[in-house]
This record gives C-alpha cells, sequence and structure tokens, in this order.
C-alpha cells in the first residue's frame, strides 16, 4: 500500500478554519477536502496552481486507539502539490496499527477504494443528508416551503479520538438540524396541512415536534422502558438510556436522526 500516506488529523484544523476557502466532509470512515469553488474561481492562474487542492482520506487506527489519516498519495502530491510541503510535517510513519480485521473504519475503506467493493454502505453522515433533501422536496410539495433552510449542511464527524472534538462535531451537528435552519413558518404549515387530513381520532397518534423538542423525542427512542425501583423505602420509576462509548457516539447519534426522518417519512 505504497500509494497511502499516514498523516496526524490535526493537519486539517487550518482548512476546517476557512471554510470560505475549502470544503471539508467527514464521515464514518471517509473524507474528502477540496478548495470551493468560489475560492477558485477567484485566484489567478498561478494562484490556482498553488491552492488547488482535492485529497480523498480514510482513517487508521494505532493500537494504542488513536486515529490517523489514511490518504491517496496521488491526490496530495499529483493535484495538490501546493499543499504537500505543510502536510509532510504531519507525515507520520509507524508499524503499530491496530489490525485490519480490527479496525472498522480503516477495513471499509479499503474494502470500497482500494479493492472496488460497493456493497459498503454509505455512512450515516452521508444517509442523513440524503433524508434532508428528500424531507425537503416532500415540505416543498406539501407546504410550498423547505423544511430546512439548506439541503446539504456541514454535518462533520470528528477527526480526533478526544472528548472536544466529539462534543465540536455534536454540536454542529445540533446546530445543522436544529439552531436555525428548521423553518417554522413551514412546520405550521405542515401542522395545519396534516390536520386538515386527518380525523381527530387519528390526530391524538400525530407527534409534531418543534425544534426544541425534536431531540427530546429522538432521546427518547433510546430509553429502556420505566422500571420500578425502590429509594430509601419509597417505590419510584426510573428510565435507563444506553450511552455508547465515545467513538461510536456520533456515529449512534447521526444513525438515530437519520432513521428516524426515514420512518417519520414512510408514515
Amino acid at each position: 500500500m505504497s500509494i497511502l500516506g499516514f498523516f496526524e488529523p490535526e493537519v486539517l484544523a487550518a482548512y476546517r478554519e476557512q471554510p470560505d476557502k475549502y470544503k471539508l466532509n467527514t464521515d464514518h470512515f471517509e473524507g474528502h477536502l477540496n478548495i470551493s469553488s468560489e475560492y477558485y474561481a477567484r485566484l489567478d492562474d498561478k494562484g490556482q496552481d498553488k491552492e488547488y487542492i482535492e485529497v480523498r482520506f480514510g482513517y487508521r487506527t494505532l493500537r494504542n486507539g488513536d486515529l490517523k489519516l489514511a490518504v491517496f498519495l496521488p491526490d496530495l502530491v499529483d493535484k495538490s502539490s501546493g499543499h504537500a510541503e505543510r502536510w509532510s510535517a504531519f507525515l507520520i510513519k509507524t508499524d503499530n496499527w491496530l489490525d485490519k480485521d480490527q479496525d472498522e473504519r480503516f477495513s471499509l475503506w479499503v474494502r470500497r477504494y482500494m479493492e472496488g467493493d460497493w456493497d459498503v454502505d454509505n455512512g450515516p453522515a452521508f444517509q442523513l443528508l440524503e433524508e434532508i433533501k428528500l424531507v425537503n422536496g416532500l415540505t416543498a410539495e406539501a407546504a410550498g416551503r423547505r423544511l430546512f433552510a439548506v439541503d446539504d449542511p456541514n454535518i462533520p464527524y470528528p477527526a480526533a479520538q478526544n472528548t472536544h472534538r466529539y462534543e465540536d462535531a455534536h454540536r454542529e451537528l445540533y446546530g445543522a438540524l436544529v439552531d436555525g435552519p428548521l423553518d417554522r413558518r413551514t412546520m405550521a404549515k405542515i401542522k395545519d396541512a396534516v390536520a386538515a387530513q386527518i380525523s381527530s381520532d387519528d390526530a391524538e397518534r400525530v407527534e409534531i415536534l418543534t425544534p426544541e423538542t425534536l431531540f427530546e423525542f429522538l432521546e427518547q427512542l433510546g430509553t429502556e422502558p420505566p422500571t420500578a425501583k425502590t429509594v430509601r423505602g419509597y417505590k419510584v420509576r426510573v428510565k435507563y438510556r444506553h450511552v455508547p462509548d465515545a467513538p461510536a457516539r456520533t456515529r449512534t447519534i447521526t444513525q438515530t436522526i437519520a432513521g428516524a426522518l426515514k420512518r417519520l417519512r414512510s408514515q
């Protein structure tokens, strides 16, 4: 696999901080970095040659659990030569990798892009974007307005195995789906349209959620039924919710939201 190079994920930080110049899309087992078309168009010929970048990458895990970038080197050396020197400072050389059959992310990336196995499913971030586009199409038809302000919000996956990166990714995910992009007037029109089409008995079985209650509702989907427990002599009802370990948390949240959108669309 000499066509692959391995890099510290921090190399992406400079690009992430310049969204007006670069587009960085990440998912469970893959990512794609390229120059934005608007920024590229503003550059002269010399600037275009220097600034152009298009790099595809996956993730590979060390035995200690640290996550690194697996980069297709022809993308960096041939297509993005103006950035090669910057990336060289983050190059790592080690054989201390987790075995391929134990490294799910790397295994999926190799199967799809190195071995041509297109039976590998897209990651949950890709699936969620597809659901947003479908929901926007349905609400535009039913209410004359899109529910989400954009069809392709940036839904990042954490590029490092630490709490800070996971919290950042969760915050951006919530922001992309709740804080602003949801159109309240569209939700009101959908509510009116639903009420006009169903009986009062059926209306009791319909959940129409506001942005503030959406994630509370989704969290309830993962909560076990209440059970009785005695606390200091009093019998109380308690609920338990499974919390996955940190490396799986982002994928679980994104898959939950995408699955919920699919279920809502099919009902």
